[in-house]
């Protein structure tokens, strides 16, 4: 389900009026369908290896399944294409970790960047180097964006909204949501 709305959110931000919303708000959409996507992607890939694999809106034929790491190495183009298109952080502290941010991008890549150096029977050296540069980049040209909490701060981070936060799911109470309270 996430994979296919993401599809057809992608595929509808070029369709949407031109004089109802920027060109910048249309790639920062697209850029998070394609995020929530590839990291719908990834947790397939790494719950079951090879998935079936497709980008379309409104996609409805029965396809195969995909090599894995031929879908990593798509994953891993198509979040390039996109992730700086994504704020480092917002001004809305209410999405911030909760929404795509640049960061998470990053960190996704890194993540997909090094399962596929764990598979490919390829060298694995370029892939390594590219977690190096993605590493580099969300550490240094941040803008402050983001920052580790001290230890003492630890329990900031399980509430949520932190610097620290690059990606968190959020619970939400009216649907029953809830984790143990002591969980943090």
């Amino acid at each position: 389900k996430m994979v296919q709305a993401a599809n057809i959110v992608y595929y509808e931000m070029d369709n949407i009026e031109p004089s109802l919303i920027s060109q910048s708000s249309k790639d920062r959409y697209k850029a998070e369908a394609v995020f929530l996507r590839n990291l719908a992607y990834f947790f397939m890939i790494r719950q079951y290896g090879d998935v079936p694999y497709y980008t379309e809106a409104y996609h409805s034929k029965a396809i195969g399944r995909t090599n894995m790491v031929v879908v990593l190495e798509n994953l891993s183009e198509d979040l390039e294409n996109h992730y700086k298109n994504l704020p480092w952080t917002y001004d809305d502290p209410s999405i911030v970790g909760n929404r795509a941010m640049r960061g998470a991008a990053i960190t996704l890549m890194m993540h997909i960047n090094m399962w596929i150096a764990g598979f490919t029977i390829e060298d694995k050296t370029p892939y390594y180097s590219k977690v190096a540069t993605l590493g580099q980049e969300v550490m240094i040209e941040n803008n402050g964006a983001y920052e580790l909490l001290q230890l003492e701060r630890t329990k900031e981070i399980f509430k949520g909204r932190t610097k620290e936060g690059l990606f968190e799911i959020v619970q939400n109470l009216n649907y029953q949501e809830t984790f143990s309270i002591t969980s943090p």
